[in-house]
């Protein structure tokens, strides 16, 4: 049989050419007849094959064995084989050896075949397997890309590629079920979701099913329950399993971020609790919002709520008070929306936090909070107009209805009160005391004057009043317009805020700038009233006095390793139940006289001698601020108490605690700062004079040593008499009294 693509003789039952490989036919190809040349001689007769002795020298002949057509191996020339066999040193073989080693021979190459052909067909498999995985991640490859630029219509196109590479894959159609979301196409998103079987456990089967809830989302939340607020719960509900995590959401109420969230993950749902942000605006709405976010798919829902119903409270800082550091008192006015005093509030209804230049706010125990009446006592400055536009009448009226006033303050509970009247110069009727007596007396010496220092009484008064701590207010009145002050309106203004001291102006009859005395007590946190008739003022002083008893004392513990004096921020919140508020406030305490200092004076001598050269009104302030006044002397012993310590300085010129008036006769008389009775008397044979020499006048009281006039006497002074007088400043002095 001879191959049909060749020509080359194929061996009997062989499957394949040994030469060209072609499969040989299924029918055996007829061999062709042999031609058998003529005989010239006689034939000879043969032997049978079986009978045929062998040649000499020749092998036996071997008889192939037939191999059946489906067990083909290779073809194997003859010529392979030596014509003698030998073995593998080169010696002779014995035939039946030879023909052993030619069949195991002939095994190892039908094995070599087989594998040959193994090894393409693996080769083949190979090359078509990769071909179709290569096709497959290519298409993903593209679908991604298209995904992250925003062509979901593209992703959706190549997705369908890679499905037709793989028919069982699971991500293209996870792709595909973005893509449609992406696209708004939920029920095709579904369809597609539901057309695969991913079972549990296996890649795939949880975004698949978190896809499948975010599909059944509602688009509004309408589960926000804020019946215990600030507690807040949010439900989400869904129509099957729900499958997303608390790491899928996020909770914002009005645009901020929610912490401290409390998550609880239902079968069909999901629920958030927190803790909201004090409402202090009376139903208040606010919105919810909850952001979800899967595989880079986003949406959100909206929902909101309001806050109960509750009365505003306003809170306005009135004045602080750090003289029991690190103890410190915020006295705050409290009203609600109607400006009407809210009453019952106490300690456990205030939150405090507190940061210290600029440090972090820090959460401040409140140790009490109360209404000052009947609680705490008020340090009240009350500054009178007794300029000339002041008639004899106005005086006495002005005098009835300030008596009245001082003798109702309720001094049993830390009242106290000080007198202050202007006209040319600032006097000093009565410094702070709780002295009915004194309050009175100061009240009596006043006299009417000529221009008008309002500026100076109200920088006084505050000045004063900022000394002595506490809850503190100034209340003035005038009946004109400033001609005689040093200070000016706006410096009174910011030094009134920077001392926390609110200022009541009382403006009574015409030629008033109303507009600028109005907006000077509006800006101290106080108030401006306009009257007809001084018998009104008690009405005023009244409203002012029973407004700053209503004022609520909070008292806290700040941190005593810090600057008692250093600005502070604070963020007061107020719950009382039925009403609720909150503000915002900076400030610097103010230094008044400590609770410390007073006690050390109570141990000290009653007098303290400061030598130098200062003015009357300078060296006033400087002994207020060391927590006395400037000396008085009442009796003879006192005179030479003082004129004693003097001596013993080798001083001879010393400013008392006194001024110089004019009665309604024109006659001159004596007034001490404290209110005291100026009845016991020194002065020089030709004082007071109440003007010098020049015209200048002299208003102050000097206690000085004049040999020729009798030694130690009084004189009544200019302010500043030193460049007048040069031999006074070799050894002038203050001396300071105490009165603790």
């Amino acid at each position: 049989m001879y191959c049909t693509q060749c020509g080359g003789l194929l061996p009997e039952e062989a499957r394949f050419c040994p030469k060209c490989g072609t499969p040989a036919p299924a029918d055996p190809v007829p061999e062709e007849p042999q031609v058998i040349p003529e005989q010239t001689e006689e034939p000879v007769d043969q032997p049978a094959p079986e009978e045929m002795p062998e040649a000499a020298g020749e092998a036996p002949v071997e008889v192939e064995e037939e191999i059946p057509q489906d067990d083909w191996v290779p073809y194997i020339p003859e010529e392979f084989f030596d014509e003698e066999p030998r073995d593998f040193d080169g010696e002779p073989q014995e035939p039946e050896e030879a023909a052993k080693d030619k069949k195991r021979l002939k095994g190892l190459y039908i094995g070599l075949g087989v594998a040959v052909v193994a090894l393409i067909a693996c080769i083949a498999l190979f090359i078509s397997t990769n071909l179709s995985n290569g096709a497959y991640r290519d298409a993903m490859n593209a679908a991604e890309a298209a995904m992250e630029a925003g062509d979901y219509s593209g992703a959706l196109m190549y997705y369908q590629a890679a499905l037709d590479e793989k028919a069982d894959a699971v991500d293209p159609v996870l792709g595909m079920a973005k893509a449609y979301i992406h696209l708004g196409q939920y029920w095709d998103a579904e369809a597609t979701l539901n057309s695969i079987v991913i079972p549990e456990g296996e890649e795939g089967y949880e975004l698949q099913q978190q896809l499948l809830t975010f599909l059944v989302l509602p688009d509004s939340i309408f589960q926000v329950n804020a019946d215990n607020f600030p507690t807040v719960t949010v439900s989400l509900e869904t129509d099957r399993d729900f499958a997303l995590t608390a790491q899928h959401f996020t909770l914002l109420e009005d645009g901020e971020s929610v912490d401290d969230v409390d998550v609880v993950v239902t079968d069909n749902g999901i629920r958030f609790t927190y803790e909201a942000e004090e409402s202090f605006v009376s139903e208040e709405l606010r919105a919810v919002t909850l952001a979800i976010e899967v595989e880079g798919l986003q949406n959100s829902m909206e929902g909101g709520y309001t806050t109960p119903y509750f009365e505003e409270a306003c809170l306005s800082l009135v004045t602080t008070d750090v003289s029991e550091y690190p103890k410190v008192k915020v006295y705050f006015q409290i009203t609600d929306a109607n400006g009407n005093l809210l009453n019952g509030l106490n300690g456990s209804c205030f939150t405090i936090k507190e940061r210290v230049e600029g440090g972090e706010f820090l959460a401040r125990e409140v140790k009490s909070a109360f209404i000052l009446e009947d609680n705490a006592g008020l340090n009240i400055s009350l500054v009178a107009d007794k300029s000339g536009s002041i008639s004899s009448s106005d005086m006495s009226k002005i005098k009835s209805v300030m008596s009245d006033f001082v003798r109702q303050l309720n001094f049993s509970v830390g009242d106290r009160a000080e007198i202050l009247a202007f006209d040319d110069i600032v006097q000093q009727m009565c410094y702070y005391t709780n002295d009915v007596n004194l309050l009175l007396n100061g009240i009596r010496n006043m006299s009417i004057g000529d221009t008008t220092a309002f500026y100076d009484a109200v920088y006084d008064g505050v000045t004063n009043s900022a000394l002595q701590g506490g809850a503190r207010c100034v209340v003035v009145f005038t009946d004109g317009m400033d001609n005689a002050s040093q200070h000016s309106a706006n410096e009174v203004v910011n030094y009134a805020v920077s001392k926390q001291v609110p200022v009541y102006i009382i403006g009574v009859g015409g030629g008033l700038d109303t507009q600028l005395l109005r907006s000077m007590a509006q800006q101290t946190g106080g108030q401006y009233w306009h009257i007809d008739d001084l018998y009104d003022l008690e009405v005023i002083f009244n409203q002012v006095y029973d407004q700053q008893m209503q004022l609520y004392v909070v008292e806290y513990e700040s941190d005593k390793s810090l600057d008692a004096y250093a600005t502070r921020d604070l963020e007061v919140m107020v719950d009382g139940g039925s009403c609720r508020g909150k503000t915002s406030v900076t400030f610097t305490p103010v230094r008044s006289l400590t609770e410390e200092e007073k006690e050390e004076k109570e141990g000290n001598a009653r007098y303290k001698i400061v030598e130098g050269v200062y003015s009357w009104e300078d060296a006033d302030q400087k002994c207020r601020e060391m927590g006395g006044h400037l000396a008085t002397i009442t009796s003879k012993s006192e005179m030479d108490t003082i004129t004693k310590m003097l001596e013993k300085e080798d001083l001879k010129y010393c400013w008392l605690g006194g001024y110089t008036s004019y009665d309604e006769e024109g006659n001159v008389y004596g007034h001490w700062v404290t209110g005291e009775e100026f009845g016991y008397q020194a002065w020089t044979s030709t004082e007071p004079s109440r003007q010098d020499a020049d015209g200048v006048p002299e208003w102050y009281v000097m206690l000085w040593y004049l040999p020729d006039y009798g030694g130690w006497s009084w004189n009544d002074q200019r302010n500043y008499p030193f460049p007048a007088n040069t031999k006074l400043e070799k050894s002038a002095c203050f001396i300071c009294e105490y009165e603790w």
